[in-house]
């Protein structure tokens, strides 16, 4: 049968009546073949090669990107089907008493919070629990496929709008909760506002020099979002405020830093883990609104609980007055200024809420207690006493780090890690030089350790200034590492013993002892002030990487599991579509590995939740 005409006429559905112009210039690429006679391109299916030469479709190689690890929230438009303006959202709050709202917020970001949970299970659970259908099926396969349904910021924004504007009543009140869900979904229209206005306005679009109002938000986001393990930090606090003290003793700028706590506070270190380590417990197990007589198996005395639970939880009115005072001055969106000093409320009937249990971690390891011996000390006029304990601190979190560092390159008959002391000895006294150096042959590691954190105007998103200071405190310690690498380039041979006659490449590295503010926005005005700044420019500079103490864990564990050296982690980092992100994105996302803890970690994080459980006999 003869099918000429057929393919005619189709051929001419889908070449014919060529639309373009017959004096348009159309370019011609080799891999995009068009029909004879027409511009129109050929349809084709694309494939690309795998490492082992398996042919698969174009686009499955892709790896991952930044913007892979943003998440999109639902709104309570695509969730209800309805927008609900401010004043809604206000006369529905006014229905309820603190004391419903508190414990409902802290219900659920407890679940967020619990170690190994997924968003999308809570997510599914909350759409399940509260949505009545058509909506819960729309939200359903919304959250299936990556949107966020629970925002943590909107439960801790809820929580801060409840405590300015709901008097507590003295008891809760049996209101129905679905009042809640609609205030919660109704916050997340509201929560950028402000960054929407700007961007409407044409403010900022381009972001260079300064953050402006997306750059703000995109960081503020950024460093709220992260995920922290928990481990990881109970391990940090053990060593640098334990065990490195005891070891250290004899060092002059050294400090028993429980002793130091005690001495500023009135409050062992020991009572202060305990009652934070026992509530982020209780309240990961379901329960994060305690009962009164909760602490009772301790056998404290009222005035020595009291004394502990004073430093961490403040009363409904005082929570009020200060997040005000911190509204006023950062605004509500992101700043968890006062929620990270009191992470938790403590009522007149002596009930205690938690408000966010990964708060109270942080509150009782790092630099939080360093806070509150600075913040009594001052009080007191003693700066000197609380300028040797932030040195001590300091010291002891930099030979912290010089030990991780020791733990990823492995230690032997051949040093290859160079403390700051042997590069003072090396290089003359008179020399700024950086904390740790690694000798790779063809590469070195030029690392400096800070305790300087990210400030809370950053944390808040609130200006840019905030952010340059920031940038500019990275910026000094480049400065250090510069000097130590053009140390290395001129004269090696007086660290080593040789000369390395090759190239050579040098990655300079910051350790943070908080949250490193790192990500696509902040990362590029980084390297736009290193620019201006003129330092590590270098050919042979790789780029200046930002790493929290985690970072640091993970590449030990790589190392134990026999996988890449830290160099090589650095190398494939720059070269990666996630080199502004942290190094453990990187090993998770990009690299596909799941290295776990390192034996360090594995040991020391036990002791963290082991106090609380000493103190309470088994009951935390």
């Amino acid at each position: 049968m003869d099918h000429a005409d057929d393919l005619r006429r189709l051929r001419g559905l889908v070449a014919g009546n060529d639309p373009t112009p017959g004096a348009a210039v159309v370019p011609i690429y080799a891999d995009r073949p068009l029909f004879r006679g027409t511009v129109a391109p050929v349809l084709q299916a694309r494939f690309e090669a795998t490492a082992s030469g398996l042919l698969v479709p174009v686009g499955t190689m892709r790896r991952p990107q930044p913007i892979d690890q943003a998440k999109v929230y639902l709104t309570a438009e695509e969730s209800l089907d309805q927008s609900i303006p401010v004043d809604v959202l206000n006369r529905v709050l006014s229905w309820h008493s603190l004391e419903d709202i508190l414990p409902w917020t802290a219900y659920w970001m407890a679940k967020l919070r619990r170690p190994g949970v997924r968003q999308q299970d809570v997510d599914v659970e909350f759409a399940t629990t509260y949505l009545a259908e058509p909506h819960r099926q729309r939200v359903l396969n919304l959250v299936k496929a990556g949107r966020v349904l629970v925002v943590p910021q909107a439960l801790l924004v809820l929580a801060k709008i409840a405590l300015m504007n709901c008097p507590p009543r003295g008891v809760p009140e049996a209101h129905d909760q679905r009042p809640l869900v609609f205030m919660l979904l109704g916050l997340t229209e509201h929560l950028g506002s402000e960054m929407d206005e700007d961007l409407e306005s044409g403010a900022n679009q381009v972001i260079t020099g300064t953050p402006g109002a997306l750059g703000r938000e995109v960081i503020a986001n950024q460093l709220a979002n992260r995920h922290r393990d928990e481990a990881s930090r109970w391990a940090t606090f053990e060593e640098c405020w334990r065990q490195l003290p005891a070891q250290l003793a004899a060092h002059p700028r050294v400090v028993d830093m429980s002793d130091a706590y005690e001495d500023a506070t009135g409050v062992p270190l020991d009572d202060l883990v305990t009652v934070c380590a026992a509530m982020w417990a209780t309240a990961n197990n379901g329960t994060p609104h305690l009962a009164p007589g909760y602490f009772d198996a301790l056998g404290w005395s009222e005035d020595k609980l009291a004394a502990a639970l004073q430093l961490v939880s403040a009363t409904p009115e005082q929570m009020a007055q200060m997040l005000s005072d911190e509204g006023a001055s950062v605004g509500i969106a992101w700043s968890v200024q006062t929620l990270q000093q009191y992470p938790v409320v403590r009522w007149a009937t002596g009930h205690l809420t938690v408000l966010d249990p990964d708060l109270v971690i942080d509150r009782a390891t790092g630099t939080w207690p360093l806070y509150d011996i600075a913040r009594e000390l001052e009080s007191r006029g003693d700066s000197s006493t609380g300028q040797r304990v932030r040195g001590s601190y300091a010291h002891l979190f930099e030979h912290h780090v010089t030990s991780l560092v020791d733990d990823v390159v492995g230690t032997g008959s051949l040093q290859r890690a160079y403390s700051e002391d042997d590069l003072r000895h090396a290089f003359g006294r008179r020399h700024k030089v950086a904390d740790v150096a690694v000798d790779y042959g063809t590469a070195w590691i030029v690392l400096d350790a800070t305790t300087a954190g990210v400030q809370l105007r950053t944390f808040a998103g609130s200006d840019d200034e905030s952010v340059e200071q920031d940038i500019q405190a990275i910026v000094r310690k480049a400065r250090q590492l510069d000097a130590t690498i053009n140390l290395l380039r001129e004269r090696q041979e007086a660290l080593t013993g040789h000369r390395f006659e090759g190239g050579r490449r040098f990655h300079p590295v910051v350790v943070v002892a908080g949250a490193a503010a790192g990500g696509p926005i902040f990362m590029t005005l980084l390297r736009e002030a290193l620019a201006a700044t003129g330092v590590l420019l270098g050919e042979d500079v790789a780029t200046l990487e930002i790493l929290e103490v985690e970072d640091l864990h993970v590449a030990a564990a790589v190392a134990e599991a026999g996988g890449p050296s830290l160099v090589d982690l650095l190398r494939g980092k720059e070269a990666s579509a996630l080199r502004d992100m942290s190094l453990k994105d990187y090993v998770l996302l990009d690299l596909g590995l799941r290295p776990g803890r390192p034996r360090r970690i594995q040991s020391a994080w036990p002791s963290w939740l082991q106090t609380a459980i000493t103190h309470l006999g088994g009951a935390a």
